[in-house]
């Protein structure tokens, strides 16, 4: 999540793209963009 949000969305590792892919299949509209996600996800550890 960090190498995401440190390369301004260019650098995308196979854990995000899951959890991505997760999230966008578990939780209901309206989502987060990935940038937003990834913030998310990186705080919450």
């Amino acid at each position: 999540m960090l190498a995401f949000i440190g390369s301004d969305g260019e650098t995308r590792g196979a854990q995000f793209e899951q959890a991505v892919r997760h999230y966008r299949a578990y939780y209901p509209l309206p989502h987060m963009t990935d940038g937003q996600l990834a913030q998310a996800i990186a705080t919450s550890f």
